[in-house]
């Protein structure tokens, strides 16, 4: 699957097509694609962007790496937060 998301709205809706919530409720939500599910719906978005829809990646703005998703470049932002905090002290 390919997302030409170049906003994250446009990008939410093609991760919100591939999945749904369990109508019973005992699986919370489920990825249509493979059947993975979580309680938790930011847990099966994360999944869904990280396994089954290409991009071209998301650029750290500090040191201009390419990463996977939207999440991993959060993640990775903050280790440029915590090397300035510590470079101050």
């Amino acid at each position: 699957m390919t997302a030409g998301a170049d906003g994250n709205k446009e990008l939410e809706a093609v991760i919100a097509k591939y999945m749904y919530r369990d109508p019973g409720g005992s699986l919370g939500w489920v990825c249509n694609v493979c059947g993975k599910n979580s309680k938790m719906k930011k847990n099966i978005e994360f999944h869904i962007e990280a396994n089954h829809i290409e991009s071209a990646g998301v650029t750290c703005p500090i040191c201009f790496k390419v990463l996977k998703t939207r999440e991993s470049l959060r993640q990775h932002t903050k280790k440029h937060t915590n090397q300035a905090l510590h470079a101050a002290m």
